[in-house]
């Protein structure tokens, strides 16, 4: 399993890309909040990646999910 930090120049940022295979990536954003927000750049990242799984990490125990 690879893994990776993800920034582009234009924004777009993942705070975690892990590989398990070719073409098989999961993105994990790292949040201390406990009401997290997700940017522009998180979502600009996922659409550049296209990752089969993404995942808002943070410390509070509410499910949030990610806006397609």
């Amino acid at each position: 399993m690879n893994s990776w930090f993800y920034r582009t120049a234009g924004g777009a940022e993942v705070d975690l890309i892990l590989e398990s295979s070719i073409n098989n990536l999961t993105a994990i954003e790292i949040k201390r909040s406990l009401t997290p927000s997700i940017s522009k750049g998180f979502y600009n990242a996922l659409q550049d990646l296209k990752p089969k799984k993404a995942y808002i990490v943070y410390p509070g125990k509410d499910k949030y999910y990610l806006n397609s």
